[in-house]
């Protein structure tokens, strides 16, 4: 029985999951120990007789109907059993009192009688908590599935269709540059507006850019690979500069050393996204600190605007719902939360104590061997 238990503490640390059979082999293990048990301490005499109970809830809890009912028929059987053939106890066995023409039970059976109730209540109660504890926390994990699903499907929408947008866009993107490469032309000479050209250029040939990013990564699947988080941040700094050049970022990069992190082309644009989400708060400037713990990489963006709605905080996130019509469609948030969760990372928005807001992202630390 020893050696049993041992194997079995040895196989459930594995993280091979039990399969029904194994269960079902232990259970059956369970019910001939007991029965051997009882079979040399008094039989169905025994006030732990009734311990029969426990692998029957247990196999009704966890295993399929066929293993139940198998484990609750070999339960009845040895109990019957256990009334015709077993070792007496002698301190078991009910005494004739000639003075009261009574019956009288030992002691020690009451006793046993009540002690076997309380375990018995108490694994009952325990196996019955731990259950719902279980159920909920499944519960909660569908719940989380399904909101994943149905955002993953708006996002596939959304994609499809920016897809489609990004080729239309290509023609009226060439026309205005040949029209503002004709304006610097005739310009040339007066320095103010030709400054503006040169700044609409360069906002033009970004737009083409991206564009043409979009459409050769919709031809390819995106593989994660390991790549050093600050060079993707640093990249993405003088990107952002040259489209928000109204707003300035005071930026920090340096304790993220050689960190590497799992990254694909979608990360920068997550990034880039949060980003002007701060800028738009923010207007003049926006922080970005970005550190190694032990695990994770922590990049944290920090506006100087309102702060978050309290309000609406629960609808943040949501495909479409911006609080600010005039500057997005309500996407830029939820593309970037599901990026970086496909990644394996999450993000955070909070209130900053003095003001403004802070957007915290985690991105798990590749570790060398």
């Amino acid at each position: 029985m020893g050696v049993v238990n041992i194997f079995t503490y040895w196989r459930f640390r594995q993280l091979t999951p039990v399969s029904e059979w194994e269960f079902f082999a232990q259970l059956l293990f369970d019910c001939f120990s007991l029965t051997l048990l009882l079979y040399i301490s008094g039989g169905a005499s025994n006030p732990f007789v009734s311990y029969y109970l426990i692998p029957i809830i247990i196999a009704a809890a966890t295993l399929a109907l066929p293993f139940t009912v198998t484990i609750t028929l070999i339960c009845l059987s040895s109990y019957t059993l256990l009334l015709f053939f077993y070792q007496p106890l002698p301190q078991l066995i009910p005494v004739f009192d000639n003075s009261t023409q009574q019956f009288q039970m030992i002691n020690l059976h009451v006793v046993g009688m009540w002690l076997n109730f309380s375990l018995s209540a108490l694994l009952i109660c325990s196996l019955v908590v731990r259950m719902a504890q279980t159920l909920r926390q499944h519960q909660a994990q569908l719940a989380i599935k399904r909101e994943q699903d149905l955002r993953n499907e708006q996002l596939f929408a959304v994609g499809s269709l920016a897809a489609g947008a990004a080729h239309e866009l290509n023609t009226p993107l060439n026309t205005m540059m040949l029209l503002v490469n004709e304006m610097q032309q005739d310009y040339r000479q007066h320095t103010a507006i030709a400054e503006d050209l040169n700044c609409l250029t360069s906002q033009l040939s970004q737009c083409k850019q991206s564009l043409r990013t979009l459409i050769a990564e919709a031809q390819v699947s995106l593989q994660p690979t390991q790549q050093p988080i600050k060079k993707i941040i640093d990249q993405l700094l003088e990107r952002w500069q040259v489209l928000r050049p109204e707003v300035s970022v005071e930026s920090n990069t340096t304790d993220l050393a050689d960190s590497q992190v799992l990254a694909d082309a979608s990360l920068p644009q997550a990034l880039l996204n949060l980003l002007n989400n701060a800028a738009d708060q923010s207007h003049q400037k926006v922080q970005l600190f970005a550190k190694t713990a032990k695990q994770h990489v922590e990049i944290v963006i920090r506006d100087f605007g309102t702060g978050l709605d309290m309000a609406n905080l629960e609808k943040l996130g949501t495909p479409f719902y911006t609080n600010q019509p005039d500057k997005g469609f309500g996407l830029g948030l939820t593309l970037s939360q599901a990026s970086i969760e496909r990644l394996g990372g999450s993000v955070t928005l909070l209130n900053h104590a003095e003001q403004g807001t802070e957007t915290h992202i985690q991105l798990p630390l590749v570790t060398h061997p």
